[in-house]
């Protein structure tokens, strides 16, 4: 066998001390090499026998140094890690196992450092890999322990170097399950990492419980605060509640006394005070003031409106004030008045009238009666003035046909032709007799008649040759000076105002001819607090108002007995209907009569039934009548249409048909009456049923409209009113 030649390395001095391996004096021969397992083999030999020829607890150094002299690697071989001896605890069994270890060749210590003298041992020796791979992540706590120590160690011991939170929890587990292999420094820096920890735990502690001191005591203050601030605001609060009650119950108590002479006015206050403080007062004054109709304002005069007129044609309104001017407006949403044009005149206007279907106008101011060209109501121009005016002017009235009457103080009217508005001429003799000022001149509609007024009489005239006329009638009967007087539509009844607070009714359907007997009486109107000023008729003669310190409507459904069917609070000086009825002018108010529910039951109201459009309403009341009613106004208001009379005992029920042709009405006299109410205007009844069981107490309509339930006193029938005027059983 051929000699190996010497080999120069760290180990070659190793013992091959097995016997009978190639060995040869000093020589190895390869055959005694590879007998012997070669350096691994003699390596983990040599090393498993330095091990073993240790003391126990050096046995346990040993361990610590060679995971110490172990780079561990992450997906990569270990490694050998060189250290130095300040890493070592400086004991007499640390020097033993250096010493032992370097004689081994198993170790080098150079300088200072300790270092294992080949990675071979960590790759052969098998204990070695056993204790690497026995708990690779404790060893890799331990190697970042003692990597904090040495630079807690480099630092001075910066107490910010040390452990704390969940990496000193670690570490202290890894103490309490190995501590033995922990160095005094590694241990030392436990320690101070501990005491740290709960040093700051402490100023933690500390801290919370100042914070949470600090925390109560501050929400103390806030609540504090808060109660002195919201004490504060309460108070604020209760000052401005107070104030504000107060102010309220200022403008509520302000409204109440503009009321009568300016219901919007107060409507507004009342509800700017509700709106202010609702205070149950001021709700009750606020309900009180929509009780009365809404009324709008033209507003733009300074001095009094003492004279209106609305054009025959249109919608358009004149105002004469004793501020010297008349103004036109368009009403055509009574809510919303627009002004038009202003004139101006000279002297105070007395009076105002529309001629011409509402292309002229005549104004009568206290020394001259003027014709103004409106055609264009934006535009007024002047055209004449009337001549020859031998007393103040107090009133002015237009006809059909171009002839003006006009009133005078010295007793007397005057007619005028003024086809030719530019060129007017006097047409007849004075029309005399009042023993005073005349105070209004009105034409009848059909312009045949004119009514004068004066004293305490209003003289009726025919002018049916303005140029001759006669005078028909006196009407005597008030007390004071006659104000107004007003024709019904169809001419047949003539309606007067006065300063004695009363107004009259006259039927001068017998006037006509030669100053012939009235059949029977005035009715008279009582109920107004102040002069009556002003009446006028509804363009369909079913209502007549009178205005007096307050706006009284009358129901004339029997002229002979009118009865109070609503009242307004205020008025003064002239009233007048528009054209198509719905708006009622007053001095320098606008109602919407759609607002307003007119007429009453004189009795207890028993029954209501809406026909199935909604528009149109029955009541039946133990006055022994059923009434129609338009609902207007979105059903803000009930404008009357007509009374049923028949029945001669308390009306229970009213009932409509499905197609709201027909009402019936069922009485405690034993009857139920049929009506056709085509024409809510005029119903007209159909049919009387007799059911003969006493008293009715209901009835009411089949879906179909054919049959008809009636509820008497002692049974229930069906009828059929398939032809209700022809019903059977």
């Amino acid at each position: 066998m051929r000699p190996v030649s010497r080999v120069r390395c760290p180990w070659s001095r190793t013992r091959w001390s097995r016997p009978g391996v190639g060995a040869s004096g000093n020589r190895l021969t390869l055959d005694g090499y590879l007998a012997a397992g070669g350096i691994q083999h003699a390596l983990a030999h040599t090393a498993e026998a330095a091990y073993r020829a240790l003391s126990p607890v050096q046995q346990d150094l040993a361990r610590s140094l060679f995971l110490r002299l172990t780079a561990l690697g992450d997906g990569t071989e270990d490694t050998r890690r060189r250290i130095t001896r300040d890493e070592l605890d400086p004991n007499p069994d640390t020097a033993c196992v250096l010493e032992s270890l370097a004689r081994q060749r198993l170790v080098t210590l150079d300088e200072g450092c300790v270092e294992i003298t080949h990675e071979a041992v960590i790759r052969c020796w098998p204990r070695l890999r056993g204790w690497l791979t026995e708990d690779r992540d404790r060893l890799l706590l331990h190697r970042q322990l003692t990597d904090a120590t040495s630079g807690w160690e480099r630092q001075g011991r910066d107490p910010h170097a040390l452990y704390r939170g969940a990496r000193l929890a670690a570490a202290l587990e890894l103490a309490a399950a190995e501590g033995s292999r922990l160095t005094s420094k590694e241990r030392r820096f436990l320690d101070a990492s501990r005491e740290a920890e709960a040093g700051e735990m402490v100023a933690v502690r500390r801290r919370t419980v100042r914070l949470r001191q600090l925390v109560t005591l501050l929400t103390v203050l806030v609540v504090i605060a808060a109660t002195a601030g919201g004490l504060a605001v309460d108070s604020r609060d209760s000052a401005i509640r107070q104030r504000n009650v107060a102010i309220a119950r200022k403008a509520a108590a302000d409204a109440a006394e503009v009321r009568q002479q300016n219901p919007s006015l107060a409507a507004q206050l009342n509800l700017a005070a509700y709106r202010l403080a609702a205070t149950g007062d001021v709700r009750d004054q606020l309900m009180s003031a929509f009780a009365v109709p809404y009324t709008s304002r033209l507003t733009g005069h300074t001095s009094d409106v003492v004279s209106i007129s609305v054009a025959p044609k249109g919608t358009v309104l004149a105002t004469a004030s004793w501020d010297r001017t008349v103004r036109l407006w368009d009403i055509g949403d009574a809510h919303h008045p627009v002004q038009l044009a202003v004139v101006n005149q000279p002297e105070r206007l007395m009076a105002v009238a529309f001629g011409e279907g509402g292309r002229v106008l005549a104004t009568a101011s206290e020394r001259s009666v003027r014709l103004w060209d409106v055609a264009n109501p934006r535009v007024p121009a002047e055209l004449t003035t009337l001549p020859d005016q031998r007393s103040a002017p107090t009133w002015v009235a237009y006809r059909p046909g171009g002839v003006i009457a006009t009133g005078h103080t010295d007793g007397a009217a005057r007619l005028w032709n003024v086809n030719d508005p530019r060129h007017p001429r006097l047409l007849a003799t004075t029309l005399a007799g009042h023993t005073g000022t005349v105070t209004s001149v009105t034409f009848s509609p059909d312009g045949r008649t004119l009514a004068t007024t004066g004293d305490t009489t209003t003289r009726l005239w025919d002018v049916t040759d303005p140029a001759d006329p006669l005078l028909l009638d006196v009407l005597r009967g008030h007390t004071d000076t006659v104000t107004s007087a007003a024709f019904s539509p169809d001419g047949r009844t003539v309606a007067t105002g006065s300063w004695d607070r009363t107004a009259r009714v006259w039927d001068i359907a017998g006037s006509r001819g030669p100053r012939k007997q009235r059949s029977s009486p005035p009715a008279v109107l009582l109920g107004h607090p102040a002069i009556v000023w002003s009446v006028a008729f509804s363009p369909d003669g079913s209502t007549l108002v009178s205005v007096g310190g307050s706006t009284l409507f009358w129901d004339l459904a029997a002229p002979a007995n009118p009865k109070r069917a609503g009242t307004v609070q205020g008025g003064f000086y002239q009233a007048a209907f528009s054209p198509d009825g719905r708006t009622l002018a007053n001095s320098d108010r606008l109602l919407d009569l759609r607002d307003l529910s007119l007429a009453t039951h004189d009795d207890v109201v028993t029954s209501l039934a809406f026909d199935p459009g909604g528009r149109l309403l029955a009541s039946a009341s133990w006055d022994g009548t059923a009434r129609l009613w338009q609902v207007t106004g979105g059903g803000r208001a009930l404008w009357p249409l007509s009374v049923l009379h028949g029945h001669t005992r308390f009306v229970r029920s009213v009932a409509f048909s499905p197609d709201g042709r027909i009402l019936v009405t069922a009485s405690e006299d034993g009857t139920v009456r049929v009506w056709d109410v085509t024409d809510p205007r005029r119903p007209r009844l159909t049919s009387v049923l007799t059911p003969g069981a006493g008293e009715v107490g209901g009835a009411g309509f089949g879906p179909d409209g054919h049959l008809l339930a009636v509820r008497a006193q002692e049974t229930a029938e069906l009828w059929d009113l398939t032809d209700p005027g022809n019903p059977g059983r």
